[in-house]
């Protein structure tokens, strides 16, 4: 029995579960078709109907209508949401897709609410825009809070397991810029007897890292429904960079007590303002709730600021008083560059205002009072501030840049029904902004909302603004006025230079500001540049624009910029039109020129047609007058155009580029168009090409003819005569099949090869020169041969290579110099020019090779020359490198001549500086050696005078220039003597140089005329019969004084020489020279 009963009680227990589930299953089946039965009700027109109308009634006096698309249920999934807006008056507020609502079942057993929401998305547009009436605003609660019950609900408690949305987006309008947020929402609120208590947590989920948003939020609170004690037993955000932390609690009865503490640490400023720093701040409510006291302080440190000699910042506000006409202070203190930043101001506090009475504040050279009431109902401020400024040079160190200047600011402050008016008024004095100096700047402006971008007035006047030191504004006027309904109008003059005088007429209306959709209308705008005119009108909105810009007898040299020489006489006239959208205008232009002349004697006119549409240019032109048979070309490119947001973009747009050009024209019409001053080209040019393709990869080809052609470059001298060139462009390259040049003489030039536009490693083009005349200068005067190379090397650019004979040479050494002997100090400027970023890419390697006839003459050296250099760096900055020896020579100065002891011309980088001399020439005067040191660049030489025994400069003169009477110099030594002090005196010149003129009428290499102790004169000649053999012919005044000489070069360090005298005396001897 006992056996069977155990077995039997088993059973019932097995039975009652099975019972208990089965219950606890139909219970669910029944809750789930209830739910069902329900949603398929809603879902009809019928149920859809009925929650419309109940959403209308709950939020009737809200001001707020919700709408949805539909519903739809499904277990276990929940109930689910689709198309759900919110909006208000004024528009959609809010817009969520696919929400899903999840109950739990079980738990409602247990009096326990479970939800969990997710959301696909959710985009908040902005916040509400609702006012509360006057009518409604609620006086303060006298009496405080009374005791009451917790309402006796079923579920004592509820849960938020998750509220989940998978995307939130919010407006601009929201938060001043754009967010995306992935946020999780925990919370728990239970009311057990009379306390509730609420435990939250959310996980903002940011997605925008560019704004500091918090990363996690917590709360936990708790209400005494009959002690009514709210108590915050914890509170903190949690940032990246931050921590607020609070606690404390409130009796919220008649004059309960306040009690709360909040904690604000930054730590690390960088990601809130991009600077390091660290800010802190602790408040502190106390009192009681009907008279609350405040209590907060902080300090606020920057490394900027320090660095730039701001002190930390330290700010006290304290309200401990409520009972006290004056119930409160604040107080900012600081330090720049050790001295004292204090502002301060007493505080009183209404039931409906803040008052800020005696508001000072002191800084270095700034003084700032005023006063100011702010009303509680819209947060908005009347007062006045005075800020008077004695000198903001010291503050240029804070601000890090140039600032400076003075002056006063007015500002007014109202508070026109709940609107926050502001007027500002401000006079400056010697003003300095970074770069911009203005002599004064005056403005007053008015603001009827503070929140407007524009002013409904404004009126400024400037004098004497200096942007860059070529752009002057000597007087600016500007006027805004509000027309109303969002729309101002602007009238500007401005008088000013910029390269050029130029004064600017201006005045529109614009609207738009505020809705952020700015549109100009009644454009007219009038800028004159001398007699040139560029008139614009029009009106331009976001959706379309329709404007006209009209050249009148407009000059180019008026342009403000550097104008080519050739191009400054053109004056053009034509129109530009824009239409469509900013976004996608429609441009249409049409200019031509009145005829000039780019070089003398010779009229032509230009003709150009133009437009862009539909992400597509082009352009139509052509050239006519003397000696232009044909020169016209067409051209068109795909690109990208936008003025909203502005967009200038050739590499995306696509599309394939295409035209062509034609040219049948003297070449010294097209050089003066083409090439700078200094340039000249003549001959016949014909050329012809069409291009196709796309825009940075094109197919090109073409013929190019260069017939009877010269080239003359005027600063080197340099002239190509009978130039024949050939060349054929074929898609990608240019072959130069023929390019043939002489000197005008024997020298000439020859060269083919291949130029690749777009794969410089396809680039090989050779260069060969025989004895051509390259260079006739004052400077210089010489001859070259050369086999030169020129090479692309694919991503670094180019290089020209190869070896260089020089032929004869003449180096003139210019006839100034700098010295230690003060009245001959005359030093002769010397300003290099700006280099090319492209012209770098051009490489050198370069052997120059002179074996001797390189002849440097000038202050009294007469030398020839030999040695090797080696040319490197770029076309744009060549560097020299390598040393030219003197082969022979003489140093003759003061009358006297000296012997040479070393002589030579050193190169060691750029030219110039490069060459720099190093000569020393001695010569027996009495019974001292006196020497003479030229040192320094070729382009800016140095003298030195010395001897042995050492003397002073102006004794060694003496004894140069005076060893002998001035009643027996001979006339020609008083040519000479003449020409030598006059350069000296610093007169300049070298006067009349008999013996250079004579070298050159004759053709001879070197003449020299030389005296001995007694007077005796001697004339020496000569001259290279070839290369490498020297000639020299000698003949004094006295009988058998005669003599000749041969010197043959051997090689390089051998040379024999043979001298017969007059009287047939003949010798011989061998010379080996080693330089090292």
């Amino acid at each position: 029995m006992i056996k069977r009963s155990k077995i039997m009680g088993r059973q019932y227990w097995k039975h009652a579960g099975v019972g208990v589930v089965a219950a606890a299953l139909l219970y669910m089946i029944l809750i789930n078709l209830g739910v069902a039965g329900g949603v398929l009700w809603l879902r009809g027109d019928s149920g859809q109907k009925w929650v419309q109308t109940r959403l209308n009634a709950m939020t009737e006096q809200s001001g707020f209508k919700i709408d949805f698309a539909h519903f739809s249920y499904s277990f276990p999934q929940g109930l689910s949401v689709s198309g759900l807006s919110v909006a208000d008056e004024n528009g959609v507020v809010a817009e969520l897709d696919m929400v899903t609502f999840r109950p739990k079942i079980l738990p409602l057993a247990t009096r326990h609410a479970e939800l969990s929401v997710t959301a696909d998305h959710v985009i908040l547009h902005r916040l509400p825009q609702s006012e509360s009436p006057a009518s409604q605003k609620t006086a303060p609660n006298a009496q405080g809070f009374m005791p009451f019950a917790m309402p006796d609900l079923y579920f004592n408690r509820f849960s938020l397991n998750d509220v989940s949305i998978a995307r939130l987006d919010i407006g601009a309008g929201v938060m001043g810029r754009p967010l995306v947020l992935s946020p999780d929402l925990y919370a728990t609120l239970k009311a057990e007897d009379d306390v509730a208590s609420l435990d939250m947590r959310l996980s903002v989920g940011s997605q925008s890292p560019e704004f500091p948003l918090p990363d996690d939020i917590r709360l936990r609170a708790d209400l005494n429904a009959q002690s009514l004690i709210a108590g915050l037993s914890e509170f903190y955000i949690k940032g990246g960079a931050y921590d607020v932390t609070g606690a404390g609690q409130i009796d919220l009865k008649k004059n309960g007590l306040l009690d709360l503490r909040f904690d604000a640490a930054i730590d690390d400023l960088k990601p809130l303002s991009g600077h390091d720093g660290s800010l802190h701040v602790t408040a502190r409510a106390g009192g009681t709730i009907d008279q609350p006291a405040l209590n907060a302080e902080g300090r606020l440190a920057m490394d900027l600021l320090r660095l730039r000699g701001l002190g930390d910042i330290d700010f006290l506000l304290r309200m401990d008083d409520p009972a006290a006409i004056q119930n409160g202070h604040l107080q900012v203190e600081s330090q720049y560059q050790g001295r004292t930043i204090e502002i301060a101001a007493d505080i009183t506090r209404a039931e409906d205002q803040i008052m800020f009475d005696s508001i000072s504040g002191q800084a270095p050279d700034i003084a700032v009072t005023g006063q100011a009431v702010l009303g509680l109902d819209h947060h908005v401020v009347d007062g006045r501030f005075d800020v008077d400024v004695a000198d903001l040079k010291s503050y240029s160190e804070l601000a890090g840049f140039a600032l400076d200047g003075s002056g006063n600011l007015q500002l007014n402050l109202k508070n026109s029904s709940g609107v926050q008016e502001m007027s500002a008024q401000a006079k400056l004095q010697q003003l300095m902004y970074r770069n911009m100096r203005a002599k004064s700047v005056n403005f007053t402006a008015y603001f009827p909302d503070v929140k407007m971008v524009f002013p409904g007035r404004l009126s400024a006047d400037a004098q004497d603004i200096f942007l860059t030191p070529d752009v002057r504004l000597s007087s600016v006027k500007a006027n805004i006025e509000d027309n109303e309904n969002d729309e101002y109008h602007l009238k500007t003059i401005i008088k000013g230079v910029a390269y050029r005088g130029f004064n600017l007429n201006g005045s529109m209306d614009f609207s738009g500001v505020r809705a952020q959709k700015t549109a100009a209308k009644n454009i007219d705008i009038d800028l004159l540049f001398a007699q040139s005119h560029l008139g614009v009108s029009g009106e331009i909105s976001k959706e379309k624009m329709n404007i006209n810009a009209a050249l009148s007898d407009f000059k180019i040299a008026s342009i403000p910029a550097d104008i080519p020489a050739q191009f400054a006489e053109i004056i053009l006239n034509g129109d530009i039109h824009m239409t469509g959208a900013p976004s996608m205008p429609v441009i249409q232009a049409d200019i031509n020129s009145a005829p000039f002349s780019a070089i003398k004697h010779v009229r032509m006119t230009m003709q150009a047609a133009g437009g862009y549409q539909d992400d597509r240019a082009h352009m139509d032109f052509s050239f006519d007058g003397t000696g232009i048979d044909r020169f016209d070309g067409t051209f068109q490119m795909p690109m990208h155009l936008s003025f909203d947001p502005f967009v200038f973009d050739m590499s995306g747009a696509a599309g394939a580029a295409g035209g062509e050009i034609y040219v049948d024209a003297r070449a010294d019409h097209l050089s003066a168009l083409l090439l700078p001053p200094g340039h000249r080209l003549a001959g016949d040019i014909k050329a012809q090409a069409a291009l196709s393709g796309p825009l940075f990869a094109p197919d090109i080809a073409g013929t190019l003819q260069w017939r009877g052609g010269t080239y003359f470059h005027e600063r080197l001298g340099a002239a190509f005569y009978d130039v024949n060139l050939d060349a054929d462009l074929n898609k990608d390259h240019i072959r130069l099949s023929r390019l043939q040049a002489n000197d005008g003489d024997a020298g000439m030039l020859e060269g083919t090869g291949r130029y690749d536009f777009f794969d410089k490693a396809g680039t090989d083009i050779e260069l060969i020169m025989k004895n051509f005349h390259v260079v006739d200068s004052q400077r210089a005067n010489g001859y070259a041969s050369s086999d030169l190379r020129f090479q692309g090397r694919g991503q670094n650019g180019y290089l020209l290579s190869g070896d260089v004979v020089l032929g004869r040479f003449d180096v003139a050494i210019p006839e100034r110099f700098q010295t230690s002997i003060a009245q001959l100090n005359v030093v002769e400027e010397n300003s290099a020019g700006a280099t090319s970023s492209y012209m770098d890419t051009f490489a050198l390697d370069i052997d120059v090779r002179a074996n001797d006839q390189v002849f440097v003459r000038g202050w009294g050296l007469d030398g020839e020359f030999s040695g090797d250099l080696d040319i490197t760096g770029t076309i744009s900055d060549p560097r020299v490198h390598g040393d030219l020896t003197s082969k022979r020579g003489r140093y003759e100065e003061f009358g006297r001549r000296f012997e040479l002891e070393r002589a030579g011309l050193r190169f060691q980088g750029r030219v110039p500086p490069s060459p720099y001399l190093d000569i020393l020439a001695t010569s027996d005067v009495g019974d001292i050696a006196a020497s003479v040191q030229l040192s320094g660049s070729l382009q800016d030489p140095s003298i030195a005078l010395s001897s042995v025994p050492s003397l002073p400069e102006d004794e060694i003169m003496s004894r140069v220039l005076f060893g002998r009477d001035m009643n027996t110099i001979t006339p020609f030594q008083a040519v000479q003597l003449k020409n030598t002090l006059e350069r000296f005196s610093g007169n300049g010149g070298g006067g009349f140089d008999p013996l250079g003129a004579l070298r050159s009428v004759t053709g001879l290499d070197d003449i020299r005329v030389d005296n001995d102790d007694a007077g005796n004169a001697s004339v020496g000649v000569g001259k290279y019969l070839t290369d490498k053999v020297y000639m020299e012919l000698e003949q004094g005044a006295g009988a058998a004084s005669g003599a000749a000489s041969i010197q043959v070069e051997v090689t390089p360090t051998i040379n024999v020489e043979t001298e017969v005298g007059q009287d047939a005396q003949a010798g011989g001897r061998v010379l080996w020279h080693w330089d090292y």
